[in-house]
């Protein structure tokens, strides 16, 4: 038996959709398919009822531990590794960024190197430190975890990571996401976030550049000005920089009156978002993986997604693409799947079983074949 150490630093933060989910759903599947392992979950105390429920079903255990400090500069390099040394962890796992020193192998998982494609997606603080501490944490890791074919490439691209030191585990989604009656879900969403649409187009994901929001907005724009397009638009998601503002980007598209932006929304509402809309539409231009279209295809949602990679490695036969660069594009496959009832009714059967060929117990599974690698010592 050995004792497995696990970052929970994005339990219960809220906004941080994927990393959130992606830690919430890992850790209960790992309780149902490790059953020789005991687990230490780190979590400061804003976490500490959601690591609770996580641990009680672990067979050998699972402790909870409060790391203190949530700042980075803190925690990471400092009460990580000391709580790690002191619960005698043979193994620890994080999220991007691993302790600088530490008494055991650390497993990282990267979902994305966004950071090093797109540098000016993001702010030059996080831009800086993104790519100096994940490029160093990278070095150090036994191994790298990731979601996708794509994605490991990347790594090994940009982080300079061997290729063998790479483990594609692909994702999930939350069991929540289901088919549930339209009209029922629509009446909810309607009547609790006051969206004035009988019938709307979705988009779900953290507002920033790297969404593609405004090129969204703009071919959602030119469907209203160019033909008799009766749907309105819901974007779900959470504002991630001051200077990129929705409202701002609604008025200089001229369609203020005809879009809904909701803010942060919780699983278990935004299942009726996904029930309630006609199609969903993901304009992404970088994803490691892609939640949003998955889940979409899980509520029986057809799906319009960027030809970009990894979306056609993901979504497979599940989605209509379109070139995320040319809003005309993006227009023209709105305009056309929401013409088309055999087409939408194709994308929704295909996307149903492309969302069912993932599970979070295989997700978990692979998971704890990369800890026995590393625990035997294959690694090293």
């Amino acid at each position: 038996m050995a004792i497995i150490g696990i970052d929970g630093d994005t339990l219960a933060k809220g906004t941080r959709f994927g990393d959130e989910r992606y830690l919430r759903n890992l850790v209960r599947g790992l309780s149902q398919v490790d059953l020789e392992n005991e687990y230490v979950l780190f979590a400061d105390k804003g976490a500490a009822e959601v690591a609770e429920a996580l641990a009680q079903p672990f067979q050998k255990g699972c402790r909870i531990q409060d790391v203190g400090s949530s700042r980075l500069w803190v925690k990471v390099p400092f009460s990580l590794p000391y709580w790690v040394k002191r619960h005698g962890c043979d193994l620890f796992h994080t999220q991007y960024f691993g302790p600088p020193w530490g008494s055991c192998p650390v497993i990282l998982t990267i979902h994305d190197v966004a950071f090093m494609r797109y540098p000016e997606f993001f702010s030059r603080t996080e831009a800086t430190i993104f790519r100096r501490l994940i490029r160093f944490s990278a070095g150090k890791a036994a191994l790298i975890l990731t979601d996708s074919v794509f994605s490991k490439k990347e790594i090994h691209l940009q982080l300079d990571v061997p290729l063998d030191r790479i483990r594609v585990i692909p994702l999930a989604v939350d069991p929540c996401f289901s088919i549930r009656d339209k009209r029922g879900s629509l009446d909810k969403v309607r009547k609790k976030y006051r969206i004035p649409f009988e019938r709307f187009i979705l988009f779900v994901g953290t507002i920033q550049p790297r969404k593609n929001v405004s090129l969204l907005l703009e071919a959602f724009a030119r469907l209203k000005a160019e033909c008799d397009f009766e749907h309105g638009l819901v974007l779900v998601g959470p504002v991630k920089y001051r200077d990129y503002d929705v409202e701002s980007l609604c008025d200089k598209h001229g369609v203020v009156s005809h879009v809904v932006h909701t803010g942060f929304v919780p699983a278990d509402e935004l299942v009726d978002f996904y029930n309630a809309a006609d199609l969903f539409v993901f304009p992404s231009l970088y994803e490691g993986f892609g939640f949003p279209p998955l889940e979409a295809m899980a509520c029986g949602l057809p799906v319009a997604a960027s030809r970009v990679s990894p979306f056609e490695e993901v979504l497979g036969k599940g989605a209509a693409f379109f070139d995320p660069r040319d809003a005309r594009s993006i227009a023209a496959t709105i305009q056309a799947l929401l013409e088309d009832d055999r087409r939408r009714e194709t994308l929704r059967q295909e996307g149903l079983a492309r969302a069912r060929s993932y599970s979070w117990e295989a997700t978990a599974g692979k998971t704890l074949s990369a800890y026995e690698e590393v625990l035997s010592g294959q690694w090293a």
